[in-house]
């Protein structure tokens, strides 16, 4: 650890290709998440995902203990709900939902899939996208 509390690691840049970040299936195969920082490439502090999700998928309610969760929407249209209030968002809008609230997700746009650029600020709730099964190069959905 340096005195600044980070790790040697985490104080240089990293740059993770669009071709080599895995791609992992999530919501029974309606959606796919794009990890790209987190704290297996040395991003102790953030994790950084790109999320492509099909129209009918639902998150269903959650929290996430530590983790600030920040969704920035690419495309498309989401229906959220969080700490009990409803929410629309669209391309170009951003949500932030705070550590330990509960909040749920269902996509709304029958036409375009969402694409939305997910953060969290502690790294870790990522990691349960990971555990979907790995998706080949030549089926990433996440860059039109």
């Amino acid at each position: 650890m340096l005195p600044c509390g980070l790790s040697s690691a985490a104080k240089h840049p990293i740059v993770v290709k669009k071709d080599a970040a895995p791609i992992h299936a999530i919501g029974g195969g309606t959606g796919q998440a794009k990890l790209f920082f987190n704290a297996t490439n040395g991003s102790e502090r953030t994790a950084l995902s790109v999320l492509t999700l099909s129209y009918g998928m639902k998150v269903p309610t959650h929290h996430h203990g530590d983790s600030d969760e920040l969704i920035y929407v690419l495309s498309g249209v989401m229906e959220m709900t969080v700490a009990g209030t409803a929410y629309t968002v669209r391309a170009g809008d951003a949500i932030r939902i705070p550590a330990g609230v509960k909040h749920t997700a269902a996509v709304a746009s029958k036409d375009e899939p969402v694409r939305a650029v997910q953060i969290y600020a502690v790294p870790g709730p990522e990691q349960r996208f990971a555990k979907g099964p790995l998706v080949k190069a030549d089926q990433d959905k996440s860059m039109p």
